[in-house]
């Protein structure tokens, strides 16, 4: 997508704020929460970006290829990666036609990335055709029922990146593959408007306790052996 194009060189510039910070970090948790990285692992992630995700999973032990339409997105991914020093494939690909053979990789991660699919059900069995029987696809969203939605769907954001998203709810996420769906999480109960002392993982699980609701969504879906 051109847009990405123009915004990769800013990209990061959220996530080096407080609330960035910590809502990657909310996030990161989220995934990892239920899912166990493995040695030598085969990921492919796909809408990469700037190689946020990347490196943490690179960092876990995972061999990852990581997949992203924007060629200036992945340059910024392929200069962290560099200066890490970590060895990750990166590859110029459209989610809706992933050039990999059927079974590739063991696991399909995108992050943030389905809202911005032209068709996220073609893009999602995709990600299914090239993951190994009983391997998982796990899909990481925007919650469009939550304030962090309604904020990303607002005027504020009319001209930036968000104008061209669709976001999903948790039904919506689900009704991707319902029979293979193995478990939905919400996080990041914390609200877009909090100050920066309130932006603690103590208040986040507080929120979650008493709210149905989470900014993101993760799922996880098992691909049938």
């Amino acid at each position: 997508m051109p847009v990405f194009d123009k915004e990769a060189r800013q990209y990061d510039d959220f996530f080096q704020t407080p609330l960035g910070q910590f809502v990657d970090e909310v996030e990161k948790r989220g995934l990892f929460e239920d899912f166990a990285v493995q040695e030598d692992m085969r990921i492919l992630e796909i809408g990469a970006g700037t190689g946020t995700l990347t490196l943490e999973l690179a960092q876990r032990g995972a061999r990852v290829t990581a997949v992203d339409i924007s060629p200036e997105m992945l340059k910024v991914a392929q200069q962290k990666a560099a200066r890490t020093g970590r060895d990750i494939t990166f590859e110029v690909m459209d989610a809706h036609a992933l050039d990999f053979s059927d079974a590739t990789f063991d696991v399909v991660i995108s992050m943030a990335t389905l809202e911005f699919f032209s068709s996220p059900q073609k893009a999602y069995e995709e990600m299914k055709r090239v993951v190994k029987q009983d391997g998982r696809v796990i899909i990481g969203t925007i919650n469009k029922d939550s304030d962090w939605g309604a904020l990303y769907q607002s005027e504020t954001f009319k001209d930036t990146v968000f104008a061209h998203a669709g976001f999903k709810n948790a039904a919506e996420l689900e009704a991707l593959d319902p029979g293979n769906l193995e478990t939905l999480r919400h996080c990041l109960f914390t609200p877009p408007q909090s100050q920066e002392e309130h932006l603690t993982h103590e208040r986040e699980a507080a929120l979650a306790a008493s709210n149905a609701e989470g900014g993101f969504l993760w799922a996880h879906f098992r691909k049938p052996a």
